[in-house]
């Protein structure tokens, strides 16, 4: 989590490229846990956290929808906001997926919007669709991808979600309940704690 914080605090210094992190890591070890718990804990750092399934082409458009119903509803809370360019473009969109998408990547790229968080969970097709296409053009905000893709990794920055062995999974499990666990009891047979000997982080 640490290490995921620094990413992208470093990459905030520069906003000649995109500032983004991926996650990777194979399925069930907590990748997009990691992510979840990123956004609660520096929530107050940027002005708009947004998520994308990005597991196929229609659920990031299912996502897209979501995004646009919440930035509308957020404007037509403020009655002055509705005024707004991006709020016109945005309610004239909702039954066209592709003018809806625009409209929500220009709003992303309006250089008054900044400093927002994008989570794109669970790209792990890379043929099917361009899932790059749903990033926007301005380097304003902070994108994490999660995916069991190892090479999205040679292109951009990347944490790879590690399997933890016994001993670190029960110092985890230590820090996380404010117990002491005797480590001995999981090794003679007299106890079933364990059921085999790889353990997924999820901090």
């Amino acid at each position: 989590m640490a290490e995921l914080s620094e990413m992208l605090i470093e990459g905030e210094t520069t906003r000649a490229a995109c500032n983004l992190v991926v996650l990777t890591g194979i399925g069930g070890i907590g990748k997009t846990h990691i992510a979840v718990e990123y956004a609660y804990r520096a929530g107050k750092r940027y002005s708009s956290i947004l998520w994308m399934d990005g597991s196929s082409e229609p659920s990031l458009l299912h996502s897209i929808r979501s995004i646009a119903n919440a930035i509308k509803n957020s404007y037509e809370r403020s009655e002055k906001s509705k005024e707004s360019p991006h709020y016109n473009r945005i309610f004239t969109s909702l039954d066209s997926p592709e003018l809806l998408k625009s409209a929500i990547l220009t709003w992303l790229s309006d250089e008054r919007n900044r400093n927002w968080l994008l989570i794109m969970d669970n790209v792990d097709d890379l043929e099917s669709f361009d899932f790059q296409s749903f990033f926007p053009p301005s380097h304003s905000g902070s994108i994490i991808v999660t995916s069991r893709r190892s090479d999205l990794a040679v292109i951009w920055r990347s944490l790879e979600i590690q399997v933890m062995n016994e001993d670190e999974a029960l110092e985890l499990l230590e820090r996380a309940a404010k117990i002491k666990l005797d480590p001995e009891a999981s090794r003679d047979g007299t106890s079933s704690y364990w059921p085999n000997n790889s353990f997924f982080s999820f901090s």
